[in-house]
């Protein structure tokens, strides 16, 4: 289970449809404080972070799932 953790709709879409067309499934949130909460609360096996995303970075988002 992965979650798409990015701000361009386009994008995220896109990475959800490959990651579907190769049997995996996914979530997507599309801010950095969304996607924070969403980590925390859930259980994924991976979670892909854009690094530039509005309110909270990436890398901010990465620091405090750690």
């Amino acid at each position: 289970h992965v979650l798409i953790i990015e701000d361009d709709a386009e994008v995220a879409s896109y990475i959800a449809q490959n990651l579907q067309d190769h049997g995996h499934s996914s979530k997507a949130a599309s801010d950095g404080k969304a996607g924070r909460a969403e980590a925390t609360g859930g259980s994924y096996d991976v979670i892909i972070v854009d690094r530039m995303l509005p309110g909270v970075d990436g890398l901010h988002v990465c620091q405090a799932l750690r």
